[in-house]
């Protein structure tokens, strides 16, 4: 068990040495500062992301292991419980049987007194005392047969607390091993507690600094673009079946290939971002339906989000709210109507994801997903510009 306790800290010794390496040159202040070029972010923003999950893997993996040792170590003190209670019911049997040795002793002493002191008087003398011949070899014989069967307790006793002796010997013997092996496993788990801590800091580190890389690159989009309707010529879409979901803002990010859609797990965007816009600025339905569903996705995600199921069969999907809808599903909704606020999450900025899909949002075929490019089918009234997306955008 010890060989299997050993290792169970050594299994990602050289991963993790590998990847806090990279954790190392990448954090340096010289680095980040240096990172002149909206795509030299990215590219850091990436690297963070990519160490952010190795160290949650990590981190995990340090959970599952100090939960086996401590299943292990909660077996080592049972085992040396038991040891231990077999060490004392073996020392009340060693006691139990010189208490024993101790009473055949005295029965024997007795015996041979009584027999010594016959043995001093005469054959004559005992005849003379006995009723008849008979009486005096009866006595004779049982106090003959009493010693040798107290002779033979005796023995048995002796023979018993040998074996008793042994086993107590065999017994602290498991216990110091029991004993060495809980103190190996204690020290174990300090050093992956220690570790897992460390582990922690720095994907709390990690996560930090990505979302200040995060800002910085929103920030530098979003220098100078601060659009409202009107304030750019509106683009035609070849379909405008439904209306923009704002009136402020710029699109921050387009559907499909664009410069940030390789950082993604499926490699591209799948809906249209707008940025620039104000905490709480109302979102609103691109085109008359029923509110789907809604909930809350984790921080890296979707955050509060809305899905409408439209009368022309499409979907749209607005994330990042500011707070969850007001909306429950089977409310009617118009054109306009609001179905929640412009919000963000923790790791990414105020601003709006807007999807389009064809059917019933994760019906799709991957990896698009049954998404369309919503901007095929509404006029966009904000501006294009300042963005990673293709400012020369035509339909």
């Amino acid at each position: 068990m010890f060989n299997k306790t050993k290792k169970i800290a050594q299994g990602l010794y050289f991963k993790t040495s590998v990847i806090g390496v990279l954790f190392c040159l990448l954090l340096t202040p010289l680095n980040i500062l240096q990172a002149q070029t909206n795509q030299e972010l990215r590219e850091q923003i990436y690297d963070l992301s990519s160490i952010k999950s190795v160290l949650t893997d990590e981190v995990a993996t340090f959970d599952a292991q100090i939960t086996a040792l401590q299943r292990q170590l909660a077996q080592t003190e049972a085992e040396l419980a038991s040891l231990i209670a077999k060490i004392e019911e073996t020392n009340q049997q060693i006691r139990k049987a010189e208490d024993e040795l101790t009473k055949q002793k005295g029965i024997l002493d007795e015996n041979l007194r009584i027999l010594y002191e016959e043995g001093q008087t005469s054959s004559i003398e005992v005849v003379a005392g006995s009723d008849n011949f008979s009486e005096f070899m009866n006595k004779t014989e049982y106090l003959k047969s009493i010693q040798d069967e107290v002779s033979e307790s005796i023995d048995k006793i002796k023979q018993l607390k040998v074996e008793l002796d042994t086993k107590k010997k065999e017994l602290e013997i498991k216990k110091t091993e029991q004993v060495t092996l809980k103190n190996q496993q204690v020290t174990q788990k300090a050093g992956l507690d220690q570790q897992r801590s460390a582990k922690n800091a720095s994907l709390s580190q990690v996560t930090t600094d990505e979302k200040k890389l995060r800002e910085e690159l929103a920030k530098r989009m979003s220098a100078g673009y601060a659009y409202c309707k009107g304030g750019g010529a509106v683009i035609h879409a070849k379909n405008p079946i439904f209306k923009f979901p704002l009136d402020c803002g710029y699109i921050s990010q387009g559907w499909g290939k664009t410069d940030f859609s390789p950082f993604y797990r499926a490699g591209y965007h799948n809906g249209v971002d707008v940025a620039q816009v104000a905490p709480g600025t109302a979102i609103m339905a691109i085109g008359p339906g029923t509110v789907y569903s809604s909930g809350s996705s984790p921080s890296d995600g979707w955050g509060n989000w809305i899905v409408v199921k439209h009368d022309s069969g499409y979907y749209s999907l607005y994330a990042h709210m500011i707070a969850p809808t007001h909306l429950s599903p089977g409310d009617k909704v118009n054109t306009s109507d609001v179905v929640g606020g412009i919000g963000g999450s923790p790791n990414w900025p105020i601003h709006l994801h807007f999807t389009l899909y064809t059917s019933n949002p994760g019906t799709g075929i991957p990896p698009w997903g049954g998404t369309i490019d919503p901007l095929d089918y509404m006029d966009i009234p904000i501006s294009t510009g300042g963005t990673d997306w293709d400012p020369d955008y035509a339909h």
